[in-house]
């Protein structure tokens, strides 16, 4: 996890203290070593700050430079030792962005980024032809924004938008730079047009060669290899988060068969639904495990403070949020872990939320899961990743690796279907049935476990959905509300949309959010950095994104 900013014009000086100000507002993502905001040639002008996590020496740091080829980015290339090799190339850091360089040089800007296996937000500028790069990976777990100057055909990337609001920026340009996307600016050409492109795609035409077994067997192997490089390229202790669902409980399961004392954290109140689970699903795989509990009162106490790290008044981000984020805290202040992985991805990748259960037809649930992926930036990828960096930590998300996401999705969208006749169990449907399947035998992965252990994962692997801002208390969104209505009056909550015509809060919490959103991200028409609100689909949610409001929550869906 690491902090970029580029400036790409001369309009203001490099020792403007607004611009400086900007620049360190992202500093926690890289406490390490900071380079700070500087002149390449031209109008190229990069500042840096890193987190060492591959290369802990300075001669691994950023921006590299090579030759006539400068980089930035935050940004972890898992297959570089095996790109070094196919390419016959010779690394001379010890830092996996190296690689990017040397592609580039080989086989040209986009073909280096396809063949990337990892996540990104790079600037790279070729100081011979005058050219700069701007791209982010395939799914956006890196985060990338970008704004104009006014009166300027000048332009600022910073990897959080915080840092687009000042002065000197036309605040209504400020966007989330796409991802699989990729820019070309030639530096030579007057005002040369920012156009960005599209370098691949995860949604192709379905593969018919693909069975239910075939495609359980490649997405074992996808996944385990997902875990297994994000365990193993890093110089820094690695952990994971466990909530004991099934998707941070496989993520955590492999992680241990490669790292033998693998440390597990979980986070709750008292009483918590999550914290029982994942005390089993660490006593399954045998795992180090810590539960962190919080109050209601430290929760409500982080909430402008963690509304300001999203940069998003979006409810179920802010209420998921809150918890990783103190979470996260805990771990930065009480281990020396850097890394952490997270099980992000499965309810979007395999239709895992609960509302699939009504999904229409296995065609709807597709291009309803192909609509959450492209929104993943805005939703629950922004929240592990500004949660974790907030506190200088680098989240990995295997289940977001670019295979495992287009083998999924070019896959029959009947086996993600929780109603399809092989996802059923005595005539009840389950939810992500394809993961569970792949990953039901404890001792195929950990030989030596025993009964008590095989039996405590297949409770776990059989486990309901719940999502995590339930599953830490669900007195926790009840505390969110009853702070809104003593924080929002009637009057005022009557004037919503006359306030807030983009994005109009349905109910007072969402209100108090927008509000303390808007007291740090003013924009011309209020309008925030996401267009609409996270709610299930298919569903009556009343403006509520929580899954108990889901009849199919209350309901026994699982066998036990």
């Amino acid at each position: 996890m690491c902090g970029i900013f580029f400036y790409y014009g001369n309009k203001i000086i490099l020792t403007n203290k607004e611009l400086v100000t900007a620049f360190m507002l992202i500093k926690n993502r890289g406490p390490d070593e900071t380079i700070d905001l500087h002149n390449i040639e031209g109008s190229i002008n990069f500042g840096f700050h890193r987190l060492r996590i591959n290369g802990l020496d300075s001669a691994s740091g950023q921006p590299m430079r090579m030759r006539d080829v400068v980089l930035i980015c935050n940004g972890e290339i898992y297959n570089y030792k095996e790109l070094a090799e196919k390419h016959k190339i010779t690394l001379t850091t010890h830092s996996d962005c190296e690689i990017i360089i040397h592609l580039y040089k080989r086989i040209g800007f986009i073909n280096m980024l396809n063949e990337l296996e990892g996540v990104f937000a790079m600037v790279l500028y070729d100081t011979l032809d005058k050219n700069f790069y701007v791209a982010r990976d395939p799914v956006g777990i890196r985060p990338l924004f970008y704004a104009k100057l006014l009166d300027s055909n000048e332009y600022i990337f910073a990897s959080e938008a915080k840092c687009l609001f000042t002065s000197f920026i036309d605040t209504a340009t400020i966007k989330q730079f796409n991802a699989s996307s990729y820019l070309r600016i030639n530096t030579k050409i007057e005002n040369d047009e920012l156009f960005i492109n599209k370098y691949c795609n995860l949604f192709d035409e379905v593969n018919p060669l693909y069975t239910y077994d075939t495609t359980m067997t490649k997405l074992k192997k996808l996944v385990n290899r997902a875990v297994d490089v994000r365990c193993n390229i890093s110089d820094r202790p690695v952990g994971a988060l466990l909530s004991g669902g099934i998707d941070s409980s496989i993520v955590a399961m492999i992680a241990k068969t490669k790292i033998k004392d693998l440390k597990t954290f979980s986070i709750g109140l008292t009483g918590g639904s999550d914290l029982i689970p994942a005390k089993i699903a660490s006593e399954a795989i045998g795992s180090n495990h810590t539960e962190v509990i919080f109050t209601i009162e430290e929760g409500l106490a982080a909430l402008y403070e963690v509304i300001r790290i999203l940069e998003t008044p979006d409810i179920t981000t802010i209420r998921a949020s809150l918890p990783m984020y103190l979470l996260s805290k805990y771990i930065k202040e009480n281990t020396d872990i850097v890394v952490v992985l997270s099980g992000e991805g499965p309810d979007e990748v395999f239709a895992g939320y609960l509302y699939n259960h009504s999904a229409p037809s296995s065609y709807k649930l597709q291009l309803d899961a192909e609509m959450r992926i492209k929104q993943l930036p805005y939703y629950d990828v922004l929240r592990a990743d500004r949660t974790t960096a907030a506190n200088s930590l680098e989240v990995r998300v295997p289940f977001l690796c670019k295979n495992i996401v287009k083998h999924a999705m070019t896959t029959n969208a009947d086996y993600r279907n929780p109603n399809f006749k092989m996802n059923m169990n005595s005539g009840v449907g389950i939810e992500k049935k394809l993961l569970r399947n792949c990953f039901s035998n404890l001792t195929e992965f950990i030989p030596e476990a025993s009964d008590e252990q095989c039996a405590k994962w297949k409770y776990i692997i059989n486990r309901p959905k719940e999502a995590f801002s339930d599953g830490v208390g669900y007195e926790w969104k009840l505390a969110l509300k009853e702070l809104a209505e003593r924080e929002i009056s009637d009057d005022e909550f009557s004037k919503r949309t006359e306030l807030y015509t983009i994005m109009t809060p349905e109910n007072k919490e969402a209100f108090l959010y927008r509000k303390i959103y808007e007291s740090f991200y003013m924009r011309p028409y209020n309008s925030p950095l996401v267009d609409h609100y996270w709610l299930p689909s298919w569903s009556d949610h009343g403006g509520d994104p929580s899954a108990t409001v889901l009849k199919i929550h209350s309901s026994k869906h699982l066998t036990e």
